[in-house]
């Protein structure tokens, strides 16, 4: 996501822990993701999606449970 407007990169700034360039910089790209995505609960699912894209087999996939 890029932010070009004033107005939203002050809103960015209160959970960029105050870091000034993100007023100052002209365009301000925001990388968003999930942390959890690998933890233990999704590994089965993330491994069965690869499963059956043909990216793993079943074996290797289910290996380190």
């Amino acid at each position: 996501m890029v932010v070009a407007e004033p107005v939203l990169k002050e809103r960015l700034l209160l959970i960029s822990y105050g870091q000034q360039q993100v007023v100052v910089a002209s365009n301000v790209i925001v990388v968003l993701g999930d942390l959890n995505v690998y933890m233990a609960d999704n590994a089965e699912k993330i491994n069965q999606r690869a499963i059956e894209a043909g990216n793993a087999i079943y074996n290797t996939a289910f290996e380190f449970k």
